[in-house]
């Protein structure tokens, strides 16, 4: 009797979602067009990017600069990425890629670094627009739009999961930064990554010492522990340009 009770309430829950959402026309056309997007985002690159740009503009509304400050594990993550920044040297030529919001490149110029920020497009002119990120340019961080040799740093916060090609990544900051520059990473550890529609790869510390032997060497690791919507441990890495 109490199970038949509990399969009614949960149908009826279920109807009311159902009768709400096509009575909801803005939510009806997201829901249409966010299955679209999902069902094709493994066909092939230019899938995987369309998905990461309609999720990124729907998610970032509900995440900007002071939500990302508020909470524990981000605070955290901004700051360990600042901290090495700081004693890697002062005045720094920063390029921050897959920047969003912009929170860690606000907090890195407002100290006295020369920063600019790689973003997908549309979400860079959303960056500059809605967060007032500033020299921002839109392109790909597996095909980066810059000189070789011309910046000091570069942070990926959170990219490294979202990449079609994490390879290709990796050769282009090495190409983009001069020599003894640094690569600054933070991404979620282990295949627990893996449990977000929006990531692709996951980290483990061997295969980034494996993996990127002759272009880069492991300088600093440190571990964030879970917290919040975190699966698992943080990583955050730097890495110097050999």
């Amino acid at each position: 009797m109490c199970m038949n009770y509990q399969r009614a309430s949960k149908s009826r829950t279920h109807i009311r979602g159902l009768f709400y959402i096509l009575s909801n026309p803005y939510l009806f056309r997201r829901l249409i067009v966010r299955e679209l997007f999902h069902r094709r985002r493994f066909y092939g690159k230019r899938e995987w990017i369309k998905w990461q740009i309609y999720d990124a503009l729907t998610s970032m509304p509900h995440h900007g600069s002071l939500q990302s400050l508020s909470q524990p594990l981000n605070k955290a993550r901004i700051e360990t990425i600042i901290h090495m920044v700081q004693n890697i040297g002062q005045n720094l030529r920063i390029l921050d890629v897959g920047c969003g919001d912009g929170s860690i490149g606000k907090t890195l110029r407002r100290i006295g670094h020369d920063v600019m920020s790689l973003e997908l497009p549309k979400v860079a002119s959303l960056a500059k627009n809605d967060y007032n990120v500033r020299d921002i340019v839109a392109g790909d961080a597996e095909i980066m739009p810059f000189k070789s040799e011309s910046f000091d740093v570069v942070i990926a916060a959170e990219i490294f999961e979202h990449l079609w090609n994490p390879k290709s990544f990796f050769k282009e900051s090495h190409r983009i930064l001069r020599c003894g520059g640094y690569l600054i990473l933070s991404s979620l550890e282990g295949p627990e990554a893996l449990r977000y529609d929006t990531h692709k790869q996951y980290v483990t510390i061997e295969a980034l010492k494996d993996g990127l032997k002759g272009i880069f060497k492991l300088s600093e690791l440190i571990h964030l522990e879970p917290q919040g919507a975190a699966p698992t441990y943080t990583i955050v890495a730097m890495l110097r340009r050999v």
